[in-house]
């Protein structure tokens, strides 16, 4: 129902907002200690730290240097979209942590002073930047609490004093200025950061049912019926999965009741962190490995360890499901690996630096691995028009894809089949894996008809341990290693390989490539599509040898 004073008093408020006067307001009566010490059981990563400690900040493959690094942190307007949130949430600090050093915790206390001095000044009008948006002030809030332990515990008086300081005024500010109308997930963000302040500062918990409230409302707007994420993203399902549990904690920690809403939300999404798990114990990279909704972190800054404490204390027994039809996903497993399969196309909203501009279709694209070694990052189809646009499907209506599964003899079979219009095309693929069930033996099929003429191409993009040793289109091999991490993990004192032998038939020319960006192999298999002429490419991945170097 419209309510007219609530609509003034918004108007009023963000009138207010631009006025010098605003920053005064946030001021209040502080405090110079936490009343509950929350727990935060998540590992941070060590090389992270240690590439911090030594004056450069690690992101996506490339060192930001420690000068560029403070620019950033002082000025959020400067800072490039996909490094605003890791930057400005502090989601680092529980890398530094796990060295748990004096000099770690001094390092620290100078990157959190030195956000301090530069994002909170009146005159400039600090709370109208960037780095001052609600998700990216309530993750940054839920991290300054859930750490201070390791980083504020020891610190000086004068450290104390601007820190419980700054932490009241961005927590008075998120208090007036969160709305539960906005995105579910940015307000989800948001709510966990004040409920974190309302736990620990005093006189606050008589907020804390009216947030858990607002929490409830905004979890059901983004949970699915089969327990996925409304994003699709394995990153989004892990991460509100993680901060469910921290909740949870938190409360229990601070010996409030645990609302059955957040255990039933665990129980829900738990089975489908555990559907996107490869082998190597990692999620899925479905929807980009970049910073989606401000979160403050990556997929590839998810650890084995990390997911496995999250379903650990999500204490949700059971295998992983086959299948999640709301969200769209398919798994299917036998000893020649594993394949997660994607039916549905991408349908939430994206932030605009991850929105792709890639070709590709959005739509049947699939991951594999076998055993614990991750080889087909992405692999989907890619077609280009007569007029050289990229033919892209952004939704299916109501012509669901048909999957058909069948698992006999402990070997994987997986087919899925979609017919779409798009205005004057019709498009049709069919999409055939096969695991055998030894080890070593991965085989598809994958059949277009197009109304019109086109050129259509089948896309591998190999994980970042797989390099191409031979692009002969006659004799193409890969060569699969472990990651540094998983060496690491298992203590092998040397790193093995394995060599697969690729074909393909039913196209004209095969393409293999290096990304000098991204440093990622990949295979294109290019053939010309005649307009209502059915046609089938088929290729196979081999294991040839094992080796050890």
């Amino acid at each position: 129902m419209f309510n007219p004073l609530n609509y003034l008093y918004k108007g009023l408020h963000k009138l207010f907002k631009t006025n010098l006067l605003y920053g005064i307001s946030l001021f209040g009566r502080s405090t110079s200690e936490l009343i509950t010490i929350p727990t935060d059981p998540w590992p941070g990563h060590l090389q992270i730290a240690q590439r911090l400690l030594d004056g450069s900040f690690p992101i996506d493959g490339k060192l930001i240097p420690l000068k560029e690094y403070l620019s950033y942190l002082a000025c959020s307007k400067t800072c490039p979209p996909a490094l605003l949130s890791r930057l400005h949430s502090f989601e680092w600090l529980r890398d530094l942590r796990i060295v748990n050093t004096n000099p770690s915790r001094k390092f620290a206390r100078g990157l959190v002073s030195h956000w301090i001095d530069h994002n909170h000044s009146i005159i400039k009008k600090s709370w109208l930047i960037p780095a001052w948006s609600n998700s990216i002030a309530g993750t940054r809030l839920a991290n300054w609490v859930a750490l201070y332990d390791f980083f504020g515990a020891t610190a000086n008086d004068s450290f104390r004093q601007a820190f419980f300081k700054s932490l009241i005024r961005q927590y008075r500010y998120l208090r007036r200025n969160y709305s539960v109308k906005e995105d579910p997930l940015e307000v989800f963000l948001t709510l966990k950061g004040l409920i974190f302040c309302a736990c620990t500062l005093p006189r606050q918990k008589h907020r804390i049912p009216n947030f858990l409230k607002e929490l409830q409302f905004v979890l059901q707007k983004q949970l699915l019926p089969d327990g996925g994420h409304i994003s699709r993203s394995p990153l989004v399902q892990f991460i509100l999965l993680r901060d469910l549990i921290d909740i949870r904690l938190l409360l229990k920690g601070a010996e409030l009741e645990d609302p059955l809403f957040i255990q039933q939300a665990i129980h829900a999404m738990a089975p489908l962190v555990r559907l996107f798990r490869h082998g190597d114990g990692g999620l899925a990279s479905f929807m980009g490995n970049n910073n989606p909704y401000n979160m403050g972190i990556g997929t590839n800054d998810i650890s084995p360890g990390s997911v496995d404490m999250a379903l650990s204390l999500a204490d949700v027994r059971g295998r992983p499901p086959g299948r999640a039809p709301h969200i769209g996903f398919e798994r299917c497993v036998s000893k020649a690996g594993l394949v997660l399969l994607n039916v549905k196309p991408s349908l939430y909203d994206l932030p605009s630096f991850m929105r792709s501009e890639e070709p590709g279709i959005n739509i049947l694209d699939f991951e594999w691995s076998s055993g614990r070694q991750r080889i087909v990052s992405r692999s989907d189809a890619v077609i280009q028009l007569a007029d050289h646009s990229w033919l892209q499907i952004k939704d299916v209506d109501s012509n669901q894809p048909i999957v058909k599964r069948h698992n006999k003899d402990k070997n994987g079979y997986i087919e899925v089949e979609l017919e779409k219009t798009i205005y004057d095309l019709t498009y049709h693929h069919k999409r055939q894996l096969y695991l055998a069930p030894e080890e070593g033996d991965f085989r598809g099929h994958d059949t277009f008809t197009l109304s019109k003429s086109s050129m259509g191409a089948i896309r591998f993009i190999f994980s970042n341990t797989v390099q191409i040793v031979s692009d002969n289109p006659q004799r193409i091999r890969i060569r699969t290693r472990p990651s540094d991490e998983e060496v690491n993990l298992h203590k092998k004192n040397k790193r093995s390989y394995q060599i697969w032998r690729f074909i393909a038939s039913g196209c004209e020319n095969i393409i293999c490539q290096t990304s000098a960006e991204t440093g990622l192999s990949y295979l294109l298999l290019l053939t010309p599509l005649v307009a209502d002429k059915s046609h089938t490419i088929k290729w196979a991945f081999h294991l040839e040898t094992g080796a050890v170097e």
